[in-house]
């Protein structure tokens, strides 16, 4: 009975054993099965992901390029050379193929098929029909009288001996097209490409193919060593043939798709990611998976023991699985989560905002910032500046309805989802939000008052939000702002002038205005101020307020200034020519321009382009450009006094003045700004008179002339020139005018 006793429990204990062994087993696989499928598509993730990158940069080759091929088909559009005779319009095209040398060469088909060619560093080709042509020029260049945009299949060049491709676009003239002109290139991004050794961090490498597989540019990383020797990515032991099949099917129907292959008994990955242009694909190879096995491992172990291999295994793959897993959750709150506050950042708030938007526009977005933040961390140090941060976090948590979020994108800006939409209800919550804020900080050590203002996008998207929240930084007694159809109206007009901008400094658009400087001793033009003003195509017009600011933003203020000082140039050359004695104009000149390194050269090229004398130009700068860099700035000044040229500080008085800088710059003039004239104007202050006074006696002291803007009665001018100022400007004189008019009005 005891031994039966034994026995039975021996087999209970079995079963439990064989029970819990079963249960480890199943569940080791299953966490094998997660570790590889988390793995596997972490792989075809980044595969795609660097596949996408390199097609992207691909593209932004062909924009390039087509962009610059349109430009020459517009100018060649509105060329008189279509028609003249063939010699001057080849003439043209080697000109454009000289100045746009990164193509290998360009021609001109027209409509009865013959074309002209310049090859680069060849001889220029005048009738070369276009059925002597590659294949490939003809179908892309027949394709293209057909109205299209055309990148032409690969082809070897009778000229180059190489492999290269062309562009081509159609020619309209009159709405009809005239011709089509091309440009050829090598395949240099492709072999960029191909030949680069950081895919997929250099585990890995990137074939060009066809949708049939032939491989029309090879990588020299490939796995396998003698890969030249095949036409095809299917020849050679390698993909499946029901691989072959399904990757041929993909490609026909242009669609991207992942594979596999073997090589040395390891599989790898690889994904075709289609380039949709002439059948092309990249075929992106990772090289780290076939050395990942993880039945190796399992294996090994359950050689050893079933059951410690069981237990080990489970715990090595359960341990591994929770290695990712925090691995994952720290990449995930890295990538979603502000380091400072905890709160989500702008990446996880742009999400969100997305997925909402797909469901409903009913909501609103809050862009909150806070007026004094910088001054915090500079008086109170960083920690506590930190502090102020996870402060507000906590209240924007606190006030968040069901299904509402906010984030922290950088220093004190932070965004808000609202599901309101009244803006009345918005108002209401957000004042309660700012209340509670500032009524927590007064309770604080210090009594810091946090100065918040927020903007208000209704229905709209963070841009639209920051844009109304930016509309009252300035205005300390507005705190809450709603996007509206003025702000849309700012937005749109930006964007107009941004995209316009260059095409508007070709066209002309940018005009020279003038504004006489008076000599106030007898009230005769002595010079003039140079100032643009726009006129656009459609009749709009833009003032230097409106767009100058923008410009000195996106740095377009350099191509202009330089367009301006070309303007007064030829204003005065116009004035020798017709026999007038000239009278030098000021021009202004910003930052980002007068510290370019080769502003000194570019400057004397444009005066001797036109035969004026640098003592006719005057150039401005702002007081505020010494606050820089003031050693760097007197060293600039020194090596345009070298050249010939006078410099003007504009505007002085009207920031941080700095009698210490007059003193270590060495000034040709000084331009007092008009808010000192203004402000007598207005509160008729005597004291504002003797400032005036001492600026232009310590100018005189220091060998500087004085010019003062905003003269606007006889007292003024007759008042400055009592002190000794030598200048004024103002529309007591004239306002700005066109040159046209100037020159009819003061240079008689």
């Amino acid at each position: 009975m005891e031994e039966n006793t034994i026995r039975r429990r021996l087999l209970r204990l079995s079963v439990i054993v064989c029970a819990v062994g079963a249960v480890l087993l199943i569940g080791g696989a299953g966490i094998i099965s997660s570790v590889a499928r988390y793995a596997h598509e972490d792989v075809h993730t980044r595969i795609k992901t660097e596949a996408q990158e390199y097609k992207n940069r691909i593209f932004k080759q062909f924009d390039k390029d087509f962009e610059t091929l349109h430009t020459l088909a517009v100018l060649l559009s509105k060329s008189p050379v279509l028609s003249f005779d063939k010699d001057n319009l080849m003439n043209w095209i080697a000109a454009a193929n000289n100045e746009y040398n990164n193509f290998v060469g360009m021609a001109y088909f027209t409509p009865d098929g013959q074309g002209m060619m310049n090859p680069s560093g060849k001889e220029t080709i005048l009738d070369y029909p276009l059925a002597s042509c590659d294949e490939a020029v003809q179908e892309a260049v027949e394709r293209s009288f057909a109205g299209e945009n055309v990148i032409s299949r690969f082809f070897l060049s009778e000229i180059t001996k190489k492999e290269i491709y062309i562009y081509s676009v159609p020619v309209y003239q009159e709405g009809e097209i005239a011709g089509v002109l091309s440009a050829s290139t090598h395949l240099d991004i492709f072999q960029e490409i191909a030949n680069g050794e950081a895919v997929m961090s250099g585990n890995g490498f990137i074939h060009v193919i066809s949708s049939d597989g032939t491989f029309l540019v090879r990588s020299p990383n490939s796995l396998v060593p003698y890969i030249n020797e095949y036409t095809t990515i299917f020849d050679g032991p390698y993909i499946s043939s029901q691989d072959q099949e399904n990757a041929l099917e993909l490609m026909e129907n242009q669609q991207g798709g992942f594979f596999e292959f073997r090589y040395e008994n390891k599989s790898y990955h690889f994904y075709l990611q289609p380039l949709n242009i002439n059948g092309w694909y990249l075929m992106c190879v990772d090289t780290m998976w076939g050395g990942v096995s993880y039945s190796r491992q399992i294996s090994l172990l359950m050689g050893i023991s079933f059951f410690l291999m069981l237990l080990l295994s489970c715990f090595l793959l359960a341990y591994g699985y929770f290695l990712i897993r925090k691995h994952y959750h720290k990449m995930y709150t890295l990538a979603y989560y502000d380091q400072v506050t905890g709160a989500q950042n702008f990446a996880y708030f742009q999400q969100r905002l997305s997925a909402y938007q797909k469901q409903s526009k009913k909501y609103s977005v809050i862009a909150f910032n806070m007026r004094n933040f910088k001054f915090i961390n500079e008086l109170f140090g960083t920690k506590d500046g930190n502090l102020v941060l996870n402060y507000l976090s906590s209240q924007f948590a606190s006030h968040m309805k069901e299904k509402e979020f906010y984030c922290r994108e950088t220093a004190d800006q932070f965004y808000l989802f609202f599901k309101d939409t009244d803006p009345k209800q918005i108002s209401a919550r957000l004042h309660e939000i700012i209340s509670s804020i500032r009524a927590g900080a007064r309770k604080r050590s210090d009594g810091f008052d946090l100065n918040l203002y927020c903007g208000v996008a209704i229905g709209g998207d963070p841009h639209q939000a920051l844009l109304a929240q930016q509309h009252i930084r300035q205005n300390v007694n507005t705190r809450i702002h709603f996007y509206d159809e003025d702000i849309h109206k700012q937005e749109l007009q930006v964007h107009y002038m941004e995209s316009h901008m260059e095409q508007a400094l070709e066209n002309g658009e940018f005009k020279l205005y003038l504004q006489p400087k008076i000599r106030l001793s007898d009230g005769t033009a002595a010079g003039a101020e140079a100032l643009v003003r726009w006129h656009t195509e459609d009749g709009t017009f833009f003032f230097p307020g409106e767009f100058i600011p923008l410009f000195e933003t996106n740095g377009f203020c350099v191509r202009l200034d330089l367009y301006m000082v070309e303007q007064a140039c030829k204003q005065i050359r116009s004035w020798l020519d017709r026999g007038i004695a000239p009278i030098p104009i000021s021009v202004n000149q910003s930052r980002l321009l007068f510290m370019e390194e080769n502003y000194v050269d570019n400057l004397t090229k444009i005066l001797e382009k036109y035969g004026v004398s640098p003592s006719l130009i005057v150039l401005e700068i702002l007081e505020g450009m010494a606050a820089q860099n003031l050693s760097a700035l007197n060293e600039r000044i020194k090596q345009l006094h070298c050249a010939g040229f006078k410099v003007s500080m504009d505007d002085f008085g009207s920031g941080y003045s700095s009698l210490n800088t007059l003193s270590q710059l060495t000034l040709d003039e000084l331009k007092i700004d008009q808010s000192f004239l203004r402000g007598i104007a207005q509160e008729n202050d005597e004291k504002r008179w003797t400032i005036l006074k001492q600026i232009v006696l310590l100018a005189q002291k220091l060998n500087i002339t004085t010019v003062v803007e905003g003269i606007e009665t006889q007292e003024n001018a007759q008042r400055m020139a009592e002190f000794g100022c030598e200048y004024g400007q103002g529309y007591f004189y004239s306002k700005p005018i066109c040159a046209q008019e100037f020159s009819e009005k003061y240079m008689k």
